[in-house]
């Protein structure tokens, strides 16, 4: 018997394989949302726009919460790649305050979550640009966010993708999509 989980976060820092694991469950049937930031950067990259976090930081943040909230609302069972807590952490690494609101926004919001273990051979693209220094710096901001606000997060250790796929199914039995 699948017992419905609700919202499950896969998280972790840059390039640990968030977007490729939610690729798998997806095609495995089940619902996912997409990374807003990364959507955010891409989509500004492609008309040379100005909100970027290297271009206009505060413009940016809005957007991502702006979206990731519109994308969580959604009823049901998904898993999320990244959470709004993942937000307190990027703060947190580049010194900007997080305002008491946000951080009552993202008390028990979701129903679990995952944090994959960073991956040997971290790779830098065009949205991700941070070394693999700042990435395991991020990395570790956000599992102390998620615990910070109460959550119990759960690591998920480095293994070929189709069996970390079965390792997260078997930690969160989300139902498969209609």
């Amino acid at each position: 018997m699948v017992i419905p989980m609700g919202k499950t976060v896969i998280t972790g820092g840059p390039g640990v394989g968030k977007t490729t694991m939610l690729e798998v469950l997806a095609e495995r049937g089940f619902d996912t949302i997409p990374e807003a930031a990364r959507e955010i950067i891409e989509e500004q990259q492609a008309i040379d726009g100005y909100m970027l976090p290297w271009k206009d930081g505060q413009a940016f943040g809005k957007e991502v919460i702006k979206r990731q909230l519109a994308y969580e609302s959604v009823p049901g069972d998904a898993y999320c790649d990244r959470g709004l807590v993942d937000n307190v952490a990027y703060a947190k690494v580049s010194g900007n305050p997080v305002s008491d609101d946000y951080l009552d926004l993202c008390k028990g919001r979701y129903d679990q979550v995952l944090l994959l273990d960073p991956l040997p051979n971290y790779k830098q693209d065009n949205a991700r640009t941070e070394s693999k220094e700042k990435a395991l710096q991020i990395h570790q901001a956000i599992e102390q966010a998620y615990i910070d606000l109460g959550y119990v997060v759960q690591k998920v250790p480095v293994l070929p993708i189709e069996e970390r796929a079965d390792y997260i199914a078997k930690l969160s039995p989300l139902r498969k999509a209609a």
